[in-house]
């Protein structure tokens, strides 16, 4: 790809966007992320965009601060009666001793909130979301991956976060997507999200996907696989049919609501 086309797609992505970060851009122009930053930097000299950590912002923008967590206009801290209640179905799968990964994002953060009520537990995240509604609770081992932030989703990744996971071993893995499809699967909103959500694939001895069921029918930005690739599938009521028949033809658990003990 010649450099003039690639950064007018840069710039087309920015002017949409108006922030993105190197590994996201890296992805989605197959190019090295040495490249980007070269194609970023003179953008910059050109006047169209204005540098930070880990990207870059259109020129006039400034990089958003994430909302503190009491904040309740902020997307992913928000009260939620739906993600609230999958949390809490979710947290009874989580027990002391385990080594547990929270994802990015709002179903993750809720889970991280039910769970600062626990003892005993040793959770690893990269949402810095989940980290902080941890932190009261000193009984929690509560470890935060190393990487880069990405300051509109307010968690970290890239390639410290890579080379950080690969050296431990997870019980269980809790991810939000943004879409489930019976033909596209389970998709998220950026290649970052996906990055780590393959990661951790492949360190964990069980993956659970906690969605609201306004996800069914939906497809997002980024493919992550087929609905398979979940051990559970924890949602709330109602489950479309056709969604219920491939969970159980597949052997996948679909969970909806507080089990009874011993269940």
């Amino acid at each position: 790809m010649f450099k003039s086309v690639r950064q007018n797609q840069i710039k087309e992505i920015l002017l949409e966007r108006t922030q993105a970060d190197v590994q996201t851009l890296s992805s989605l122009l197959g190019v090295s992320t040495v490249t980007i930053r070269s194609d970023l930097t003179e953008l910059e000299k050109a006047g169209f965009l204005k540098r930070i950590y880990g990207g870059a912002v259109l020129a006039g923008e400034s990089a958003a601060a994430p909302p503190s967590p009491e904040d309740e206009k902020n997307e992913i801290t928000k009260h939620d009666a739906v993600k609230e209640q999958t949390a809490l179905i979710a947290a009874q799968f989580i027990h002391s001793r385990e080594w547990i990964f929270l994802g990015e994002g709002g179903s993750c953060y809720n889970i991280a909130k039910v769970l600062a009520e626990k003892n005993d537990l040793n959770i690893v995240t990269n949402n810095l979301y989940a980290a902080l509604a941890l932190r009261k609770n000193k009984t929690i081992n509560v470890v935060v991956t190393g990487g880069n932030l990405y300051h509109d989703r307010f968690c970290v990744g890239g390639e410290m976060f890579m080379n950080y996971i690969n050296s431990i071993n997870i019980d269980k893995a809790f991810f939000g997507v943004a879409g489930v499809d019976l033909e596209a699967g389970y998709t998220v909103s950026n290649v970052g999200e996906n990055n780590v959500l393959q990661s951790i694939r492949k360190i964990t001895k069980e993956l659970y996907i906690v969605t609201s069921n306004t996800k069914f029918d939906r497809i997002g930005f980024v493919e992550s696989g087929a609905l398979t690739i979940s051990h559970a599938f924890i949602t709330n009521e109602p489950v479309p049919k056709k969604y219920r028949d491939y969970f159980e033809q597949h052997g996948i658990r679909l969970v909806t609501s507080i089990l009874p003990e011993n269940a």
